[in-house]
């Protein structure tokens, strides 16, 4: 009877653990969110400035406080979405940084305005030690300075002429170059990847220089990341004493099928 149950127990355990690995495995239907981020205090911590005269062109880049002139990292707040990691990166402060070139002109449709972006990387470091525990897996210590999330990109900001708001957008859908990389998260079955990001409290408010690209303003961002299929969390890799419990209950399991299928019946729950 002991040893019955235990057999009960190992083959429960197989089955709880591939059912968490297809989930977080099989492929997606649609874009999932698997990042969002987030201002602190709404602190305007982007900027954009126009290259000025008649030379075409300008930058944006992360600024590290409201009035800072040059490019620098500030304090956001990152969380991830899945399940598992979420219990442990979510809403926590990060150092963010970006640094993009704008090489080509605007473009006006109507009262919008059309920039596109290009040769750009936004990063998320973390700012303290962040461990990742889970059942049936490794534990796994991230120091500070990992890397959250970083993204190389290209795509465009819109918005309204004298608006105080617009889209700092980016997909692959589009034939943007989005590209995602992590110490936390393996994107190496992704297909689809995007960004969508708003940059809030334009000030001055979003207008066109005479070189034909925006004129300089600073912003607060913030946004969200997505892919298809979601990621999966580099950390998910369980101990050698895991995987043997879970190939002798496949194997069990599959000993109980073929048994069932041979006799005409086959109960989901063995009996002890």
């Amino acid at each position: 009877m002991a040893r019955k149950r235990s057999t009960y127990g190992i083959v429960k355990a197989a089955i709880g653990a591939s059912a968490f690995l297809l989930t977080t495995s099989a492929a997606h239907a649609e874009m999932a969110t698997f990042a969002t981020f987030t201002s602190i205090d709404q602190v305007k911590n982007v900027s954009l400035v126009n290259a000025g005269g008649s030379t075409l062109g300008a930058t944006i880049y992360s600024t590290s406080t409201g009035t800072a002139n040059g490019p620098g990292a500030v304090k956001v707040q990152f969380g991830f979405l899945q399940a598992g990691l979420s219990d442990f990166v979510s809403n926590i402060t990060a150092d963010f940084t970006l640094d993009g070139t704008i090489v080509e002109p605007a473009s006006e449709m109507g009262s919008n305005l059309f920039q596109p972006v290009f040769v750009g990387t936004m990063s998320f470091k973390t700012t303290s030690v962040i461990t990742l525990t889970g059942p049936l897996f490794e534990t796994k210590t991230f120091d500070v300075g990992s890397n959250l999330l970083t993204v190389s990109f290209n795509g465009a900001i819109s918005g309204s002429r004298n608006g105080s708001t617009a889209n700092f957008n980016g997909s692959t859908g589009a034939n943007d170059t989005v590209l995602f990389t992590s110490d936390f998260l393996d994107f190496s079955f992704v297909t689809e990847r995007d960004y969508a990001t708003t940059l809030n409290a334009i000030t001055p408010r979003l207008s066109l220089g005479a070189n034909g690209s925006f004129n300089s303003f600073r912003a607060t961002i913030g946004g969200s990341f997505s892919s298809d299929p979601a990621p999966i969390l580099v950390s998910t890799v369980p101990e050698p004493a895991s995987w043997a419990l879970m190939i002798t209950g496949f194997m069990m399991l599959g000993a109980a099928l073929r048994q069932g299928r041979k006799n005409g019946t086959f109960s989901a729950t063995p009996k002890i």
